[in-house]
């Protein structure tokens, strides 16, 4: 039920922000996902959560300025079958979508 970035994924998140802050996009989506483990509300609600945190923290990191909207699909369209740890672990995660 984690919404927290690793120390290597925040040092990637800074590299994407630095590389959108050259090329910035006209509207970012943001989307969270789930895995499928748990009651089915909760997980669009974390997937949610997720996704209006790296909003967050794409608008405090110098991004304010471009439309940022977000979605969820909680455990819905997985980007992996849920059926082993590993593909769950992957699908604990969020897109980014830029449109120019």
């Amino acid at each position: 039920n984690s919404m927290d970035l690793t120390d290597a994924s925040y040092r990637i998140f800074k590299h994407m922000v630095a590389s959108l802050q050259e090329n910035t996009p006209k509207k970012i989506i943001v989307v969270g996902y789930t895995c499928s483990m748990g009651d089915e509300k909760d997980n669009l609600h974390l997937g949610k959560y997720r996704a209006e945190k790296i909003k967050y923290l794409l608008e405090q990191n110098g991004l304010q300025h471009v439309t940022i909207e977000t979605e969820t699909r909680g455990e819905d369209n997985p980007h992996l079958p849920n059926t082993t740890e590993q593909n769950r672990k992957q699908n604990r995660c969020v897109d980014l979508i830029y449109i120019y």
